[in-house]
Protein backbone atom coordinates (compact mmCIF):
# COMPACT_ATOMS: atom_id res chain seq x y z
CA UNK A 1 0.00 0.00 0.00
CA UNK A 2 0.96 3.70 -0.69
CA UNK A 3 0.34 6.49 2.35
CA UNK A 4 0.47 10.16 1.75
CA UNK A 5 2.29 12.84 3.89
CA UNK A 6 -0.70 12.02 6.61
CA UNK A 7 -0.17 8.52 6.99
CA UNK A 8 -3.28 8.05 4.99
CA UNK A 9 -3.59 4.57 2.49
CA UNK A 10 -3.97 6.22 -0.63
CA UNK A 11 -3.42 3.59 -3.75
CA UNK A 12 -1.86 0.33 -4.26
CA UNK A 13 2.02 0.55 -5.09
CA UNK A 14 4.25 -1.72 -7.38
CA UNK A 15 4.98 -4.98 -7.12
CA UNK A 16 6.77 -5.60 -3.27
CA UNK A 17 8.44 -8.27 -1.40
CA UNK A 18 5.94 -10.20 0.68
CA UNK A 19 9.57 -10.23 3.71
CA UNK A 20 9.81 -6.54 2.90
CA UNK A 21 6.96 -4.23 5.07
CA UNK A 22 8.77 -1.12 5.10
CA UNK A 23 5.48 1.59 4.11
CA UNK A 24 5.64 2.99 0.47
CA UNK A 25 4.39 6.53 -0.86
CA UNK A 26 2.40 7.68 -3.51
CA UNK A 27 3.01 11.61 -5.04
CA UNK A 28 -0.10 13.10 -4.48
CA UNK A 29 -1.95 16.95 -4.83
CA UNK A 30 -4.31 18.45 -2.34
CA UNK A 31 -7.45 20.11 -3.55
CA UNK A 32 -5.94 22.88 -1.80
CA UNK A 33 -3.20 23.05 -4.37
CA UNK A 34 -4.98 22.37 -7.47
CA UNK A 35 -4.78 23.40 -10.91
CA UNK A 36 -1.86 26.10 -11.65
CA UNK A 37 -1.12 26.48 -8.38
CA UNK A 38 -0.02 23.35 -7.59
CA UNK A 39 2.58 23.49 -10.92
CA UNK A 40 4.43 25.94 -8.73
CA UNK A 41 5.69 24.18 -5.52
CA UNK A 42 7.60 20.69 -6.12
CA UNK A 43 8.55 20.13 -2.52
CA UNK A 44 7.51 20.99 0.87
CA UNK A 45 10.43 20.17 4.12
CA UNK A 46 9.06 20.62 7.74
CA UNK A 47 11.77 19.71 10.06
CA UNK A 48 11.76 19.73 13.64
CA UNK A 49 13.00 19.14 16.98
CA UNK A 50 13.44 16.18 18.79
CA UNK A 51 14.51 14.46 22.17
CA UNK A 52 15.05 10.98 21.13
CA UNK A 53 18.99 11.26 20.47
CA UNK A 54 21.55 10.82 22.88
CA UNK A 55 25.13 10.45 23.24
CA UNK A 56 27.73 9.80 25.91
CA UNK A 57 31.15 8.85 26.76
CA UNK A 58 33.26 6.65 29.06
CA UNK A 59 37.19 6.98 29.31
CA UNK A 60 39.62 5.26 31.43
CA UNK A 61 43.44 6.66 31.72
CA UNK A 62 47.19 5.97 32.96
CA UNK A 63 50.02 7.95 32.79
CA UNK A 64 53.51 8.16 34.14
CA UNK A 65 56.44 10.20 33.64
CA UNK A 66 59.73 9.39 34.63
CA UNK A 67 62.54 10.96 36.09
CA UNK A 68 65.12 10.52 32.97
CA UNK A 69 62.63 11.92 30.74
CA UNK A 70 59.78 9.23 29.42
CA UNK A 71 56.50 10.21 29.50
CA UNK A 72 53.98 6.89 28.65
CA UNK A 73 50.17 7.20 28.74
CA UNK A 74 47.54 5.37 27.44
CA UNK A 75 43.63 5.97 27.50
CA UNK A 76 40.46 3.70 26.27
CA UNK A 77 37.06 5.60 25.27
CA UNK A 78 33.74 3.85 24.48
CA UNK A 79 31.29 5.73 22.96
CA UNK A 80 27.37 5.47 21.78
CA UNK A 81 25.58 7.81 19.41
CA UNK A 82 21.88 7.59 18.59
CA UNK A 83 20.02 9.78 16.58
CA UNK A 84 16.81 10.15 14.17
CA UNK A 85 18.99 12.60 11.65
CA UNK A 86 22.56 12.69 12.44
CA UNK A 87 22.54 16.71 10.14
CA UNK A 88 25.15 15.65 8.25
CA UNK A 89 24.27 17.77 5.14
CA UNK A 90 24.35 21.30 4.32
CA UNK A 91 20.19 22.14 3.55
CA UNK A 92 16.98 20.79 4.90
CA UNK A 93 15.70 19.08 1.88
CA UNK A 94 19.46 16.98 1.90
CA UNK A 95 19.25 16.09 5.65
CA UNK A 96 15.72 14.99 4.79
CA UNK A 97 16.48 12.61 1.46
CA UNK A 98 19.59 11.15 2.82
CA UNK A 99 18.62 9.89 5.91
CA UNK A 100 18.58 6.13 5.70
CA UNK A 101 15.40 4.48 6.92
CA UNK A 102 13.71 1.45 6.37
CA UNK A 103 10.40 2.81 7.85
CA UNK A 104 8.43 5.77 7.58
CA UNK A 105 10.81 8.80 6.07
CA UNK A 106 8.40 11.61 7.83
CA UNK A 107 8.99 10.02 11.00
CA UNK A 108 12.49 8.15 11.12
CA UNK A 109 13.75 5.40 13.85
CA UNK A 110 16.52 5.59 16.50
CA UNK A 111 19.41 4.78 15.44
CA UNK A 112 23.45 4.85 15.76
CA UNK A 113 24.37 8.26 14.40
CA UNK A 114 27.13 9.26 11.83
CA UNK A 115 29.55 9.81 14.48
CA UNK A 116 29.51 6.46 16.39
CA UNK A 117 32.71 5.50 16.70
CA UNK A 118 32.54 2.82 19.92
CA UNK A 119 35.77 1.98 20.22
CA UNK A 120 38.92 4.10 20.68
CA UNK A 121 42.45 3.43 22.01
CA UNK A 122 45.20 6.17 22.69
CA UNK A 123 48.90 5.00 23.31
CA UNK A 124 51.73 7.93 23.40
CA UNK A 125 55.69 7.76 24.41
CA UNK A 126 57.60 10.74 24.53
CA UNK A 127 61.05 10.78 25.72
CA UNK A 128 62.87 14.44 26.29
CA UNK A 129 66.78 14.94 26.67
CA UNK A 130 68.28 18.29 27.73
CA UNK A 131 71.66 19.02 27.06
CA UNK A 132 74.23 21.39 26.84
CA UNK A 133 73.08 24.22 29.05
CA UNK A 134 70.07 25.41 26.40
CA UNK A 135 69.67 22.29 24.42
CA UNK A 136 66.57 19.55 24.51
CA UNK A 137 65.33 17.05 21.73
CA UNK A 138 62.53 15.21 22.34
CA UNK A 139 61.26 12.37 20.01
CA UNK A 140 57.82 10.89 20.36
CA UNK A 141 55.60 8.26 18.66
CA UNK A 142 51.53 8.10 19.17
CA UNK A 143 49.22 5.25 18.50
CA UNK A 144 45.51 5.88 18.22
CA UNK A 145 43.32 2.56 17.34
CA UNK A 146 39.83 2.87 16.83
CA UNK A 147 36.76 1.00 15.44
CA UNK A 148 35.95 1.93 11.80
CA UNK A 149 33.82 4.53 10.51
CA UNK A 150 29.78 3.66 10.75
CA UNK A 151 28.68 2.68 7.72
CA UNK A 152 24.59 2.01 6.33
CA UNK A 153 23.99 -0.14 3.42
CA UNK A 154 21.08 1.20 0.93
CA UNK A 155 19.66 0.31 -2.10
CA UNK A 156 20.59 2.70 -4.86
CA UNK A 157 17.14 3.92 -6.25
CA UNK A 158 13.70 4.75 -4.85
CA UNK A 159 12.19 1.42 -3.29
CA UNK A 160 9.45 3.03 -1.36
CA UNK A 161 8.64 5.78 -3.46
CA UNK A 162 9.01 8.92 -1.55
CA UNK A 163 11.03 10.85 -4.61
CA UNK A 164 14.39 10.75 -2.58
CA UNK A 165 16.57 7.85 -4.14
CA UNK A 166 19.51 7.24 -1.18
CA UNK A 167 17.43 6.77 1.83
CA UNK A 168 16.16 3.06 1.58
CA UNK A 169 17.91 1.04 4.06
CA UNK A 170 18.31 -2.61 2.38
CA UNK A 171 16.55 -5.44 3.68
CA UNK A 172 19.16 -8.49 4.17
CA UNK A 173 17.57 -11.70 2.61
CA UNK A 174 17.82 -14.99 3.35
CA UNK A 175 18.50 -17.51 0.81
CA UNK A 176 14.79 -18.61 0.50
CA UNK A 177 13.86 -14.75 0.28
CA UNK A 178 16.36 -13.91 -2.34
CA UNK A 179 14.74 -17.15 -4.61
CA UNK A 180 11.80 -14.72 -4.40
CA UNK A 181 12.99 -11.86 -5.97
CA UNK A 182 13.07 -10.92 -9.28
CA UNK A 183 16.70 -9.90 -10.63
CA UNK A 184 16.75 -7.87 -13.75
CA UNK A 185 19.45 -9.25 -16.32
CA UNK A 186 22.37 -7.50 -17.43
CA UNK A 187 23.96 -9.84 -19.49
CA UNK A 188 24.90 -9.15 -23.17
CA UNK A 189 25.68 -12.16 -25.68
CA UNK A 190 27.30 -12.63 -29.06
CA UNK A 191 25.42 -13.72 -32.30
CA UNK A 192 25.79 -17.41 -31.54
CA UNK A 193 23.99 -16.85 -28.47
CA UNK A 194 27.16 -16.74 -25.94
CA UNK A 195 27.25 -14.80 -23.20
CA UNK A 196 29.70 -12.19 -23.30
CA UNK A 197 29.42 -9.41 -20.31
CA UNK A 198 27.26 -8.79 -17.47
CA UNK A 199 25.08 -10.92 -15.26
CA UNK A 200 22.25 -13.33 -15.63
CA UNK A 201 19.23 -13.31 -12.92
CA UNK A 202 20.41 -16.65 -12.10
CA UNK A 203 23.95 -15.18 -11.50
CA UNK A 204 22.80 -12.51 -9.58
CA UNK A 205 20.91 -14.24 -7.03
CA UNK A 206 24.10 -17.13 -6.64
CA UNK A 207 26.67 -13.84 -6.02
CA UNK A 208 24.10 -11.97 -3.95
CA UNK A 209 23.68 -15.39 -1.61
CA UNK A 210 27.46 -16.00 -1.44
CA UNK A 211 27.81 -12.15 -0.81
CA UNK A 212 25.57 -12.78 1.98
CA UNK A 213 27.01 -15.41 3.72
CA UNK A 214 30.60 -14.39 3.70
CA UNK A 215 30.05 -10.88 5.47
CA UNK A 216 30.28 -11.15 9.01
CA UNK A 217 27.89 -8.22 9.60
CA UNK A 218 25.46 -9.15 7.04
CA UNK A 219 25.61 -13.10 7.63
CA UNK A 220 24.45 -12.48 11.18
CA UNK A 221 21.44 -10.68 10.56
CA UNK A 222 19.70 -12.11 7.44
CA UNK A 223 15.78 -11.93 7.27
CA UNK A 224 16.64 -7.98 9.20
CA UNK A 225 16.64 -4.69 7.65
CA UNK A 226 19.44 -2.69 8.11
CA UNK A 227 19.88 -0.57 11.17
CA UNK A 228 21.32 3.31 10.12
CA UNK A 229 24.59 2.95 10.88
CA UNK A 230 24.42 0.00 12.59
CA UNK A 231 27.97 -1.27 11.73
CA UNK A 232 31.24 -0.12 11.49
CA UNK A 233 34.39 -0.76 8.80
CA UNK A 234 37.24 -2.64 10.47
CA UNK A 235 39.13 -1.51 13.18
CA UNK A 236 42.06 0.98 12.21
CA UNK A 237 45.56 1.46 13.35
CA UNK A 238 47.43 4.56 12.79
CA UNK A 239 51.21 6.21 13.88
CA UNK A 240 52.09 9.58 14.08
CA UNK A 241 56.11 10.94 14.63
CA UNK A 242 56.88 13.85 16.50
CA UNK A 243 60.47 15.20 16.79
CA UNK A 244 61.14 18.71 18.37
CA UNK A 245 64.63 20.38 19.00
CA UNK A 246 64.33 23.24 21.24
CA UNK A 247 66.80 25.77 22.39
CA UNK A 248 66.41 28.19 25.05
CA UNK A 249 68.03 31.21 27.22
CA UNK A 250 67.53 33.56 29.59
CA UNK A 251 67.55 37.96 29.28
CA UNK A 252 67.22 38.57 32.86
CA UNK A 253 64.80 37.17 34.90
CA UNK A 254 63.03 35.78 31.23
CA UNK A 255 63.61 32.70 29.78
CA UNK A 256 62.96 32.52 25.70
CA UNK A 257 62.39 29.56 23.82
CA UNK A 258 62.16 28.85 20.40
CA UNK A 259 61.61 24.93 19.13
CA UNK A 260 61.47 23.37 16.06
CA UNK A 261 58.92 20.75 15.53
CA UNK A 262 58.40 18.00 12.82
CA UNK A 263 55.79 15.69 12.42
CA UNK A 264 54.55 13.25 10.26
CA UNK A 265 51.17 12.12 10.34
CA UNK A 266 49.98 8.65 9.72
CA UNK A 267 53.90 7.53 9.00
CA UNK A 268 53.14 4.08 8.75
CA UNK A 269 51.77 4.33 5.19
CA UNK A 270 55.18 5.85 4.55
CA UNK A 271 56.87 2.94 4.89
CA UNK A 272 53.56 0.64 3.18
CA UNK A 273 50.82 1.66 1.12
CA UNK A 274 48.20 -0.83 2.44
CA UNK A 275 49.05 0.82 6.48
CA UNK A 276 46.97 3.49 8.16
CA UNK A 277 44.36 3.55 6.01
CA UNK A 278 41.11 5.51 6.92
CA UNK A 279 37.41 4.30 6.26
CA UNK A 280 36.47 7.53 5.19
CA UNK A 281 37.26 11.24 5.58
CA UNK A 282 38.83 11.86 8.76
CA UNK A 283 35.20 12.13 11.28
CA UNK A 284 32.28 11.08 8.75
CA UNK A 285 30.53 8.28 7.80
CA UNK A 286 30.36 5.43 4.86
CA UNK A 287 27.72 3.90 2.95
CA UNK A 288 27.38 1.45 0.44
CA UNK A 289 24.69 0.18 -2.10
CA UNK A 290 25.52 -2.94 -3.99
CA UNK A 291 22.15 -3.99 -4.65
CA UNK A 292 20.04 -1.91 -7.14
CA UNK A 293 16.29 -1.58 -7.23
CA UNK A 294 15.88 -0.92 -10.59
CA UNK A 295 12.06 -0.94 -11.88
CA UNK A 296 8.95 -2.60 -11.85
CA UNK A 297 9.94 -4.53 -8.24
CA UNK A 298 13.21 -5.65 -10.07
CA UNK A 299 16.80 -5.38 -8.75
CA UNK A 300 20.21 -6.19 -9.71
CA UNK A 301 23.21 -6.81 -7.81
CA UNK A 302 26.07 -6.48 -10.45
CA UNK A 303 29.02 -8.12 -8.93
CA UNK A 304 30.83 -11.06 -7.95
CA UNK A 305 29.66 -13.60 -5.38
CA UNK A 306 33.67 -12.54 -3.47
CA UNK A 307 32.20 -8.69 -3.98
CA UNK A 308 34.30 -6.45 -1.02
CA UNK A 309 32.36 -3.49 -0.69
CA UNK A 310 34.50 -1.70 1.97
CA UNK A 311 36.44 1.34 0.89
CA UNK A 312 38.97 3.40 1.75
CA UNK A 313 39.73 7.65 1.61
CA UNK A 314 42.88 7.85 -0.77
CA UNK A 315 43.23 11.11 0.34
CA UNK A 316 43.09 11.13 4.50
CA UNK A 317 44.86 7.10 4.11
CA UNK A 318 48.32 8.93 2.99
CA UNK A 319 51.25 10.21 4.93
CA UNK A 320 51.50 13.79 5.72
CA UNK A 321 54.49 15.94 7.14
CA UNK A 322 54.70 18.95 8.74
CA UNK A 323 56.71 21.56 10.04
CA UNK A 324 56.32 24.18 12.95
CA UNK A 325 58.08 26.98 14.70
CA UNK A 326 57.35 27.56 18.24
CA UNK A 327 58.19 30.67 20.55
CA UNK A 328 57.58 31.02 23.74
CA UNK A 329 58.61 33.94 26.16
Amino acid sequence: LAYDLDGKTVAETYPSLSFDTRPTFARQTTKALAGAEAANITNIYHLGNTSQGYSYSLSLKAAKSFAFGLDLTAAYTYTQSKSVNSGSNSVARSNFIYNYTHGNANEPELGYSAYNIPHKIVISAFYTKEYAKHWSSTVGLIYTGSTGAPYSIYYNGDLNGDAATGNDLMFIPTDAQIDQMIFDSSAKYDASGKKISGYTAEEQATNMKQWLASDDYLSKHRGEYFERYAANDPFEHHFDFHFAQGFKFNTGKYVHKFELTFDVLNIGNMFNKEWGRYSSAAGSASYYSPVTYAKNGQFQFLHDGDYNMHSYSDYYSRWRGQIGLKYTF
